[in-house]
């Protein structure tokens, strides 16, 4: 093996793994939520902190999806940051900005993910929420 070829694939894959997180979360903000298994396994799973249940393949997505939706008019995720904590698991820092269905009230609150990735899709997603996100985030990956 030719020195620096694995860095070289790592560097790769990361910027592919961003790429792909990039794109689901335009996809998202843009009102376009069907799963895709182009960009997501069959098998996904969404962990969620808040509904504190994990969602599983194409039907939990459309569930998790549609409690969102009930819940809140709009919604938006941000990105600020990927970090690669390992090939197939990145670490995600961001926002989440939503209008509450109901309340009309705005939220925006600092959000992380960890992101699993699996044959060049998205396999896994924990969502962590609130100020301190980027803590529980990384505590939950082991950083």
């Amino acid at each position: 093996m030719r020195q620096g070829t694995g860095a070289a694939i790592a560097c790769r894959w990361m910027v592919e793994g961003e790429e792909l997180v990039r794109e689901i979360w335009r996809r998202w903000n843009i009102g376009d939520r069907e799963p895709d298994e182009a960009i997501m396994t069959s098998d996904l799973e969404v962990h969620s902190v808040l509904a504190g249940r994990v969602f599983r393949g194409e039907a939990g997505l459309r569930e998790w999806i549609g409690e969102i939706d009930e819940q809140s008019d709009s919604w938006q995720h941000g990105v600020d940051e990927v970090i690669e904590l390992a090939p197939g698991s990145l670490i995600v820092h961001g926002s989440i900005a939503a209008r509450g269905r109901q309340s009309g009230l705005d939220l925006d609150q600092p959000a992380s993910w960890l992101v699993g990735i699996r044959d060049g899709r998205v396999s896994r997603l924990v969502r962590f929420i609130g100020p301190d996100a980027r803590e529980r985030a990384e505590a939950a990956s082991g950083v």
